[in-house]
This record gives structure tokens, C-alpha cells and sequence, in this order.
């Protein structure tokens, strides 16, 4: 059985695709994904079980380029898609819902839509794709409960349509060790992920009077948010602190994050988007399967998953004064940080784990 799957990110960054398409291929699907890649030549190092093809796209540093580049792949992938036959097309982007609708009305396939992300609170082309195309899919997967009862209202939608599948990562494998010491002296905080100015600036404000600590970003940046965060740290009271880490493969990033101490993630919600209500950063359990605590925002989903299971300390994200109290709780009590890990780790292998979702999505794909 033939599997198309088509997304606009970077593929190779992009764990949740990464996810399902070798989790169908563990089970004797043939899976092509098409998409995206930030480099101009292939890393030929990379191995996956399943066919990978990408075309690459401009820097971010040019935006007209970029937006050229990004619209001649979508074509090239559109012409692809409507070529190839296949027994379901699964579309993880709503730019690419119309070839995959197309080729499963030309082929006979099923027709899925991988709907991780509320698009009404998106572009105005994502809102008007999703709409135009939301009714034709055989089959709709959402993120949380939260998301798919929104968008069954919003298009009077049955909810025997929707298969929720969590983005949560692979039950983490390898050795972390738990009962590490920190440093008391320089708590190592980190972040993993796609960061924008307004997720982290108000942190580097925060750390600028606080002593013992060290910031280490992983991160790639939204717009041109990587740029202003680089003009933030040129000040010495926060350059002496932050340090940038190399971007990884995701089945790396465990490996690299978990020699650290504490993560974080401080996303805000001022116009109480769903996407931020109803459904948890991907890092979020990442950093859970990787052994860590978490610094958090006071999100309703972060106090849920992470809070109220002893995992995170949430703070005011948009307020400087709250954002420092929080790090400095863990700075004047390290203690805290060791029994955190063991539940970070606990919750992780129970409930937050890829394994828990992906039989979701063999059944879906059974049932269509």
C-alpha cells in the first residue's frame, strides 16, 4: 500500500513527519515524503527507511528569494503528487491539500489531512485553503481534543472524522543519568526548537542582573528573529551568559539536551490563539523524554501537563520580574531539580511517548 506525504517545513527537522512516516513504513506501508530542505546539496549521511525527497529553499535573509523558491517547490511537488499513484495522500500542509485531493479523485486514493495547526489563526491563505478543501479528506487528524471540537464547529464537521495524534517524541532510549550533580554555581538552561524574539526576549531582559546561570540555544529563528536575538546578546550582561548550540537531527536532540539542567520554553498568548490554548509545544515533551524540568509559561496546557505533574515551574512569560523569580527559585533550591527529572522521565515513558500515538495512526490508516 502507497503512502504520499507532502510539508512545506524543512523535512529533516520536521519530527512529527519524520514520525509517521517511519512508523507506517515499520508496518510494511510504502512511504514517499516530499518537502522542503534549508541546504542546497542532500546530507547524504542521513538514513531513513522510508523515500525522501526535498527541494531546497533560499535563507531567510532573503525574504523575495525565499518566497520564490518556496512557491516553485510547491508547484514542482503539486505536478508530482497529481503523477503518482498511491492508495492515500496525506497532506501535512494545507498548500498541498489541493494536489493530494486531486491525485486521490484521479487514482481512487484515501485522502487524509493532517491538520497539526488551527489555520483560521494563520494566514489568510491557509484560513481559505483549509476551508475550501476541509470537507473532501477521508479522514482529519488534530493535535488535542481541544483543536478538533473547534474545527468540528467551526465547519459542522462529525467527530468520528478526526484521529487525535499527539506530536509526542520516541520513548528516549539512551543512558540519562538522573542522579547527576548540577553546578549550583551555573545552572545550565536550554532550549531546543524554533524560537521567535517574542518567546525569548523578555528571558535575556531577565537574565541580565542574575548570577549562576548559563543560557544554551539550540535554535533556529522565526522571521528575523534570529538576528535580533543575535543584537540582544551583544550586551555583555547577557552575551556572558548565552551560548548557541549546533542544530542536530531530532533523534540526536535527546542526547544533547539532557546533559543540561533545566529547559524552557516561554511562549505568550495575548490574543488567546486556540493553537497555544489547546495543545502543548512539541518541546515541551521532548524535554520530558530528555529528563529535564522545565521553566514554563503559565499556559492552561502547561500547567495541566507539566505543572500539576511536578515537572515545571510556570511564570508570567510577558512579565521580566516573574520570568527572573521563577529561574531564581531553581537557582536557591537545586534540591528540587533531581526528583524533577525522575518524574520528567516517568511521565515521559507512561503517557508522553510517540509509541501511544502511532497506534493511533495504524488504526486510522486500517480503518480508511
Amino acid at each position: 500500500m502507497k503512502v504520499i506525504m507532502a510539508e512545506r517545513t524543512d523535512i529533516y527537522h520536521d519530527s512529527r513527519v519524520l514520525k509517521e512516516a517511519r512508523s507506517l513504513t515499520n508496518v510494511g506501508y510504502d512511504v514517499s515524503v516530499y518537502g522542503f530542505r534549508g541546504k542546497w546539496k542532500i546530507d547524504e549521511t542521513k538514513n531513513y527507511n522510508f523515500n525522501i525527497c526535498t527541494f531546497p529553499v533560499v535563507s531567510r535573509k532573503y525574504r523575495v528569494l525565499r518566497n520564490i523558491s518556496m512557491f516553485i517547490n510547491i508547484f514542482i511537488i503539486h505536478i508530482i503528487i497529481i503523477l503518482t499513484r498511491a492508495d492515500y495522500y496525506h497532506s501535512h500542509n494545507t498548500m498541498f491539500l489541493l494536489g493530494m485531493y486531486l491525485s486521490s479523485k484521479l487514482h481512487k486514493g484515501k485522502f487524509i489531512y493532517d491538520n497539526h495547526e488551527v489555520q483560521w489563526e494563520n494566514t489568510h491563505a491557509d484560513a481559505l485553503l483549509e476551508k475550501a478543501f476541509i470537507h473532501k479528506p477521508d479522514a482529519i487528524i488534530c493535535v488535542s481534543d481541544g483543536i478538533a471540537d473547534e474545527v468540528a464547529k467551526r465547519y459542522s464537521i462529525p467527530e468520528d472524522k478526526f484521529t487525535i495524534i499527539s506530536n509526542y517524541p520516541y520513548s528516549y532510549d539512551g543512558v540519562i543519568d538522573l542522579d547527576r550533580k548540577s553546578d549550583t554555581n551555573n545552572l545550565k538552561f536550554v532550549y531546543s526548537g524554533a524560537i521567535s524574539i517574542e518567546t525569548i526576549e523578555n528571558l535575556l531582559f531577565a537574565i541580565r542582573d542574575i548570577s549562576g546561570l548559563s543560557l544554551y540555544l539550540q535554535v533556529y529563528g522565526t522571521g528575523n528573529s534570529y538576528e535580533k536575538i543575535k543584537q540582544l546578546v551583544r550586551d555583555p550582561r547577557i552575551g556572558n551568559k548565552v551560548n548557541f548550540l549546533p542544530l542536530v537531527a531530532p533523534e540526536r536532540i535527546n542526547g544533547v539536551i539532557s546533559k543540561y539542567d533545566v529547559a524552557f520554553n516561554l511562549p505568550t498568548n495575548p490574543k488567546n490563539k486556540m493553537a497555544y490554548r489547546y495543545s502543548s509545544s512539541n518541546k515541551m515533551y521532548q524535554y520530558l523524554s530528555a529528563g529535564l524540568p522545565i521553566l514554563c509559561s503559565n499556559l492552561e496546557i502547561y500547567e495541566t501537563d507539566f505543572v500539576d505533574n511536578g515537572v515545571a515551574i510556570s511564570v508570567e512569560a510577558s512579565n521580566v520580574a516573574s520570568i527572573a523569580n521563577g529561574i531564581q527559585r531553581f537557582i536557591n533550591n537545586p534540591d528540587i531539580i533531581k526528583p524533577m527529572r525522575k518524574k520528567a522521565i516517568d511521565l515521559s515513558k507512561t503517557i508522553f511517548n510517540w509509541e501511544t500515538q502511532e497506534k493511533k495512526l495504524y488504526e486510522m490508516y486500517n480503518r480508511l
